[in-house]
């Protein structure tokens, strides 16, 4: 009640200035009914800014807006227009989105709701999985030992002796550093690191641990989209291999 006072008490007692303000006013609501028009008519039949796609409306049904008090016409959606994409080059990364729906919606017969994503980001410049090289070197360690795949598949051409000096030369890698690291001092480890450089942006190390407990395999990729930094990714590596080695061989 004090603003409807004070706005009474501060408006203008003259009869030229109250309808000055009052033909002001109209003019604001009429400006303000066609300027909404016209704007809602631009935004609609909008094709000058050359995105993808076609206007919601046609210019036509905007037209038959114009007349006051016509009801807006509902028009199909016209399929968009998007630009073909370029052909794959056969070496760039591929990412996939994979998207999980709600089946109750499917169930209800009703649009499903999305309530997972996930994004698969493929190389096909790098075709080595952890799980190819830990067969790799499996099939090596039971080679050596006169069976496995190797020796089922070749055995005329791979010999225990070869596995065994394959084993040898793998065993000579002192790092120092990644699945070493995580194991005892003395502890023999016939493995193969790597890493890219500028950026650094994967990280591996494959490799046989012999441990008192019993020999395994242990294959540790690491990738980031990002540039990685060696310490904390190398300490990484040590403690999954140290977790691993302390599974097998419990401290006593």
């Amino acid at each position: 009640m004090q603003i409807v006072n004070r706005i009474k008490n501060n408006f203008p007692k003259d009869r030229t200035t109250q309808i000055i303000l009052g033909g002001m006013v109209l003019l604001a609501l009429v400006g303000a009914y066609f300027g909404y028009g016209l704007l809602r008519q631009f935004v609609a039949t909008n094709e000058t800014f050359s995105l993808p796609g076609d206007p919601v409306m046609s210019k036509e049904d905007a037209k038959g807006e114009e007349e006051v008090g016509s009801t807006p016409k509902p028009t199909d959606i016209p399929a968009a227009l998007l630009p073909t994409p370029e052909p794959w080059d056969g070496v760039s990364r591929v990412n996939l989105l994979v998207m999980g729906l709600d089946y109750r919606d499917w169930e209800a017969n009703e649009t499903p709701r999305t309530d997972t994503m996930i994004v698969f980001t493929l190389d096909p410049l790098n075709q080595t999985a952890a799980s190819d090289m830990g067969m790799l070197l499996a099939d090596i360690y039971e080679c050596a030992h006169g069976g496995g795949t190797l020796r089922a598949v070749f055995p005329d051409q791979i010999q225990p002796a070869e596995c065994q000096e394959m084993l040898d030369l793998l065993s000579q890698d002192r790092l120092g550093y990644l699945l070493q690291a995580g194991v005892p001092d003395g502890t023999r480890v016939a493995h193969k690191h790597g890493w890219t450089e500028s950026p650094f942006d994967s990280l591996g190390d494959a490799g046989i641990v012999f441990s008192p407990a019993g020999d395994y395999v242990l294959c540790i990729f690491l990738w980031n989209s990002r540039e990685m930094i060696w310490e904390p990714t190398s300490d990484l590596v040590a403690d999954l291999s140290r977790a691993v080695y302390n599974y097998f061989n419990p401290p006593q």
